[in-house]
């Protein structure tokens, strides 16, 4: 049996499923493969990680979390996803000898557009499964390179584990001044930060791992779905597949977020990448949230923004700690994507701590740019000038 569909997705991670709505909501004839017991939409340990930051007790965080993960179900399940118009197979999948066919066993499905999604790691769910063991380990060693470590790990040290925190290969990417905050962070949260994970652990204790899988092999003539896709990107995928345009995608912007209390969130170059790539003409302004009436107004003022800009003032990166920093990454990737300058951000966040910080930001970044000797001299003739004649 063969069926023909505009896209074919092979997985389900939250990427996939997304990819899949945003086609179906324009109409295309979509289809979404899984292997069985493989449904990845729903990341329980990310979820029952920020229940434990907002509960008393584990108890109710797992009951909240439970609750949750059902209502999840309902809106990103496979029979909310069927009822939308969207083909779901749960089976494994095969290459054939054409390009445009995948064989799932019984059927043999051929599409226009075939995307294979790559595995996020969602499916793992150590914190969920040690949390319903009995007896409950007090003693945990947290490791791997996925950022959701560094936020189990604070939420077992508030419920009275002792942790432990292996993860060296995470705070590689990051800014310093992002890294020395967490780690601050951490050393008052009572965790203990290790160089690398000690094999030789005493056998009470247990080892909770984050690590990023291998990429899948993708069959011939598909094309993968990343891990970590924004809306933004999600739409501009299903676009390109469905209509062929716009032809040249720009690149995503590199994205990272770190769930903790307080957290913290990067979007595009940081300096050491903007110094590889532009030299001298890079500039780093920075600001703190307690320098700003409306954080101290919201008791808001852990944390710091760090801009990276060129020195025509467009914006290259930034890294920032604050109580809600995902908020923040879909419009500052938006606006170093579209090449904006940092005065073309002013006025996009009216009376809120952000667009504060950004004032400030606005005001250093020209301090430092009239301190140039030309513009110093120019600044000067022209007040000469203006006093001369009027």
């Amino acid at each position: 049996m063969t069926a023909d569909y505009n896209l074919l997705i092979l997985g389900a991670t939250p990427a996939a499923i997304a990819l899949a709505q945003q086609a179906r909501r324009w109409q295309a004839r979509v289809a979404l493969v899984y292997p069985p017991g493989s449904w990845g939409a729903i990341d329980r340990d990310r979820l029952l990680m920020r229940c434990l930051l907002q509960s008393a007790s584990v108890s109710e965080a797992i009951a909240a979390a439970q609750d949750l993960v059902e209502r999840l179900e309902w809106l990103q399940g496979p029979i909310a996803l069927e009822q939308a118009g969207i083909d779901v197979v749960a089976s494994h999948w095969k290459a054939t000898r054409s390009r445009r066919v995948v064989d799932c066993g019984d059927r043999q499905l051929e599409a226009r557009q075939i995307w294979q999604a790559q595995p996020t790691g969602a499916e793992a769910t150590p914190l969920w499964d040690l949390l319903t063991t009995d007896p409950l380990p007090r003693s945990v060693t947290v490791s791997g390179d996925r950022a959701i470590a560094l936020g189990v790990a604070q939420a077992l040290a508030r419920h009275g584990w002792d942790v432990s925190l292996a993860t060296p290969a995470i705070w590689v990417s990051w800014e310093p001044a992002v890294v020395q905050r967490l780690q601050a962070q951490c050393q008052a949260e009572g965790i203990q930060r290790l160089e690398q994970c000690d094999q030789k652990m005493a056998p009470s204790e247990l080892s909770l791992n984050y690590f990023q899988p291998d990429p899948l092999p993708l069959l011939p003539g598909s094309r993968a779905i990343a891990a970590n896709l924004s809306s933004a990107e999600v739409r501009a995928i299903a676009q390109q597949s469905l209509f062929g345009w716009p032809r040249g995608r720009s690149t995503p912007v590199p994205q990272q977020v770190v769930e903790m209390e307080p957290a913290a969130a990067q979007v595009g170059l940081t300096e050491a990448q903007a110094r590889r790539r532009y030299g001298d003409r890079v500039e780093i302004v920075t600001a703190s949230w307690q320098q700003h009436p409306e954080a101290l107004i919201r008791d808001q003022t852990a944390g710091f923004l760090q801009l990276c800009l060129l020195r025509n003032g467009r914006l290259l990166g930034a890294s920032w700690v604050a109580e809600n920093a995902a908020e923040l990454v879909a419009p500052l990737s938006l606006a170093i994507q579209t090449r904006r300058s940092l005065p073309a951000l002013l006025g996009l966040w009216p009376d809120s701590s952000f667009g504060q910080v950004l004032e400030h930001l606005l005001a250093d970044w020209e301090t430092q740019r009239n301190q140039r000797g030309w513009r110093r001299r120019l600044l000067s003739e022209w007040q000469i000038f203006w006093r001369s004649t009027f």
